[in-house]
């Protein structure tokens, strides 16, 4: 359970974000994240479609909203009437109990535009995925994040996802989690191979994830842990039967990653 008021100091703004995120921040005790939320559809999915889903095993927990006080402070419950303050969401942080963080961060499925959307956006939409692994392999990368041993956070951009093509995948994956550990390494492996499980049944059937993303990250210090976990949720449909697009995405990384070591 999160508390009432979280602190947040200005050294732990935003330097989670990995994709460019803005008003991204982690708290002081590193355990919850903060988001600004500026899509009502973020709210919408951890509100009402998670609890009745089979994903909260894969998504971070979600300890509802807060607002930014005079002093800095997040407090819990929206912002008050007539107050210019943003609303935010307030998460698990997927980089709790890690001593040095490393993360990729990947832009799930196909179709990345909602149906509703204007012939150009479409057209816009189409034409990058197809420029990208999306169309062909149904995910690309969004980014990455590593920490090294003397702590410096080494960043790489969505834009150099965009410029990697499949039959680069192997080997950037394999420098990715070449410091993950075999134990590491199996987690994760699980953890994507169980959310295929969930996605491509019944269980994962009736709404498709548009921009969503998915985050795997690794310790590479004493802690160990390893997690996946999906994020960014700007635009949800319903529909019958499963995501095509993500199920697809999921089953292209699992086969990568059954292959980081050979």
């Amino acid at each position: 359970m999160a508390p009432l008021e979280i602190s947040v100091s200005s050294k732990n703004r935003d330097d989670i974000a990995i994709a460019g995120h803005k008003l991204v921040a982690r708290d002081d005790s590193r355990l919850f994240v903060l988001k600004m939320l500026a899509i009502d559809s973020e709210r919408t999915f951890f509100e009402k479609i998670l609890p009745e889903s089979s994903l909260a095993e894969y998504c971070p927990e979600y300890y509802g909203v807060y607002h930014k006080n005079a002093d800095g402070k997040f407090i819990s419950g929206e912002p008050p009437a007539g107050s210019t303050a943003k609303p935010f969401i307030c998460m698990s942080n997927l980089f709790r109990g890690m001593e040095r963080p490393n993360a990729i961060e990947l832009k799930m499925g196909v179709i990345q535009h909602r149906q509703t959307a204007s012939e150009s956006k479409m057209a816009k939409s189409v034409k990058k995925c197809k420029a990208t692994t999306s169309w062909e392999l149904g995910f690309r990368v969004n980014g990455t994040l590593k920490t090294l041993a003397d702590g410096y956070v080494e960043k790489k951009s969505k834009f150099v996802g965009r410029d990697l093509k499949k039959e680069d995948l192997p080997s950037f994956f394999k420098t990715f989690f070449a410091d993950a550990s075999e134990e590491q390494l199996a987690t994760i492996r699980d953890q994507v191979n169980g959310l295929l499980d969930v996605m491509s049944g019944p269980r994962g059937a009736g709404h498709r994830f548009i921009s969503t993303s998915l985050l795997m990250c690794f310790d590479s210090g004493a802690g160990g842990v390893s997690r996946i976990g999906m994020i960014d949720f700007p635009h949800i449909e319903v529909i019958n039967g499963i995501d095509e697009g993500y199920v697809k995405g999921l089953r292209s990384l699992a086969e990568l990653l059954d292959h980081v070591r050979d």
